[in-house]
């Protein structure tokens, strides 16, 4: 930010003195794409001024450049569909120009977009496209970058021979430029595929040379990360000293710059090393660290199973073994994901009621369907009599007066339905919640007071005394898992303090486990709803985050309950695959179809807006009056 600041502070000086022109468009767009890594909200006002200008001007080269920036600028917000759209209409205006370089340079950043949202086929065949062109122009550098992006492509391919070989041709290019530094962050990306293939000779020399370039350079955060690598190299190679020298002097440079995942590196390589080295105590405490830094600044799922993972194997070579088993049991939390009870015999009981009272709805209708076929014969007779208009007439009020009588036997017939269901399984919830928690729970306590008295009578018997320990642990852990599962059956929140509440309490339970970063807003509801409905919904709620869990493979939701005057709204948002909304009524599971009935008992109504791909937002609105 230091050395960017000076270069900032002269294009604003610029800026405010330059007329409405074209300079003052490139002056806005380098502006932006200076602020992008410090001020996101000021790189985008700057864009659409120049957006605005260019438009004005009919500056075609300096709207692609904007259209460009604003490509980058969403990929760094993660909106990859609003940063594609953004770079194919910087392309489209660099073709109408003619203009390879430009096009070389959308397909080059199209292809970054794809690479970070994991799409590698669409990011190669995008760098593919970026090297045609720069080979047509001859723009070395440019070919040089796209061997980079195209040997990282391999590398997340597993493919590390290919890796090399573009990695390598990459190298071979910068040299010709004589762009050292280039050289070193591809010898470091050399390097790491030598250290894939467990080729460790190989990868220090890469390492080595790329250490001499970033020292010279003052790349401190090249340096730091490829003081890592080094360090893991000789961890894998048993020189454990080394590895911790070179992970100590990474942690000092990226505490200065306060470079929050290298950070979380450094800590878990520390603390695996240590523990290789039989220095349990500072294992223990770089491991600790990591998790902090982890808990602060949030991290995935592999995150959280590398750090306990390491964990347990150091508790374990400690002799801890009751912190080994809590970390590996936290472990397989992580690596199983959520695990919900399986309601598989209520659902299927609630699922043959439906289908009963289906049926004797059927057979109800055939039947008046039958006699109303009667009774027309009859009036056709009558018609025969009486005046044709006037027995029309007649017939016709008769048949609306029924049809109305029908749908509202059907209506009132399909609200009893769902009510039943509903109150059936809000029953069932409590007589499970109340027989895990009474029944259960209390053995499960009771056991766990026989061992302890088993304790005492087993004296010095140390090898039994530690099965016995970790036998009392094993039953702890099940009595929380029974009280965590009633809890979820019939959660105390929700009867004591309300929805909102027992909302909260639900999400910050969901978001603890780092599985999921959710985004919640609660707004107007400062007193309760009737009962029935606060049931409702918080099923609602269940179900739709269990769904998200289970099979949207989301990483972040956004959740809104706003109560207005007369009506409730409930709109859920996650970033997952999505579905096709068409097939909804046509899906096998029942968590759709439960989501949907539940909100018909309340005369609400169901949304969903998804497509492949895209994610999905639930909105669901439910009268109070």
């Amino acid at each position: 930010m230091a050395q960017n600041q000076k270069l900032i502070d002269s294009l604003e000086r610029t800026l405010v003195h330059s007329a409405n022109d074209t300079n003052t468009v490139n002056n806005l767009n380098d502006l932006a794409f200076e602020y992008r890594l410090y001020d996101l909200p000021k790189a985008f006002g700057l864009l659409d001024r120049s957006i605005e200008l260019s438009k004005k001007l009919g500056f075609k080269d300096g709207l692609a450049l904007a259209y460009n920036h604003y490509g980058i600028l969403y990929k760094s917000k993660r909106l990859f569909d609003s940063s594609i759209y953004y770079h194919k209409k910087a392309f489209a205006l660099w073709l109408e120009l003619k203009d390879d370089q430009g096009m070389a340079s959308s397909y080059n950043n199209q292809g970054n977009t794809h690479s970070e949202k994991g799409d590698y086929t669409g990011a190669m065949d995008c760098y593919l496209k970026s090297l045609h062109l720069r080979e047509k122009i001859k723009d070395t550098g440019g070919i040089a970058a796209a061997y980079n992006n195209i040997g990282k492509i391999y590398y997340n391919k597993r493919d590390f021979k290919k890796s090399m070989e573009y990695a390598q041709k990459s190298i071979d290019m910068r040299v010709l430029l004589g762009d050292s530094f280039e050289v070193a962050r591809n010898l470091s990306a050399l390097g790491f595929n030598h250290y894939e293939l467990n080729e460790y000779d190989d990868a220090l020399k890469c390492y080595t040379r790329a250490e001499k370039i970033f020292k010279t350079a003052g790349a401190k955060v090249e340096l730091a990360q490829l003081m890592n690598n080094i360090g893991n190299v000789y961890a894998e190679t048993n020189r454990l000293d080394e590895s911790i020298s070179y992970q100590l002097e990474a942690l000092k440079i990226q505490t200065e710059i306060e470079d929050t995942n290298g950070i979380f590196t450094s800590d878990l390589s520390l603390s695996q090393a240590y523990g290789f080295k039989g220095q349990y105590e500072l294992a223990v405490k770089y491991g600790l660290l990591s998790l902090d830094l982890l808990k602060k600044t949030g991290g995935d799922v592999k995150m959280y199973m590398d750090v306990y993972n390491v964990l347990g194997d150091v508790y374990r070579k400690k002799q801890d073994y009751k912190a080994a088993m809590d970390a590996y049991i936290i472990f397989n939390t992580f690596k199983d994901s959520l695990v919900k009870l399986d309601n598989s015999k209520i659902a299927a009981d609630m699922l043959a009621k439906y289908e009963s009272d289906k049926k004797d709805l059927e057979i109800k209708t055939a039947t008046y369907k039958l006699q109303r076929r009667q009774m027309m014969i009859g009036g056709l007779a009558i018609v025969i009599v009486l005046v044709i208009i006037s027995a029309y007439l007649f017939y016709n009020r008769y048949k609306l007066k029924k049809e109305k009588e029908l749908d509202t036997e059907l209506i009132k017939h399909q609200e009893l339905r769902n009510k039943a269901i509903i109150e059936a399984e809000e029953r069932e919830r409590i007589r499970i919640a109340k027989d895990l928690h009474d029944g259960i729970g209390q053995q499960l306590a009771a056991v766990k007071l026989n061992m302890n008295a088993m304790e005492e009578e087993l004296g010095g018997n140390i090898n039994q005394l530690e099965r016995l320990k970790v036998l009392e642990h094993m039953v702890d852990d099940t009595l929380k898992e029974v009280r965590a599962v009633s809890h979820n059956m019939m959660p105390n929140a929700l009867i004591r303090k309300g929805l909102a509440a027992a909302v909260r309490e639900f999400i910050d339970n969901i978001a603890a486990t780092g599985v999921l970063k959710v985004d919640l807003q609660i707004i107007g509801l400062n007193e309760r709803l009737e009962g029935t409905m606060e049931t409702v919904l918080y099923r609602v709620l269940q179900e739709s985050v269990s769904n998200i869990i289970k099979h949207a493979q989301a990483s972040k939701i956004s959740i809104q309950l706003i109560r207005h005057e007369d009506y409730l709204n409930f709109i859920l948002e996650d970033n997952g695959k999505g579905f096709d909304t068409t097939e909804v009524n046509n899906f096998a599971g029942i968590g759709l179809k439960n989501i949907m009935s539940r909100i018909q008992y309340l005369n609400g109504t169901v949304d969903f807006d998804s497509a492949i791909g895209k994610g999905t937002t639930v909105i669901i609105e439910v009268p109070l009056v």
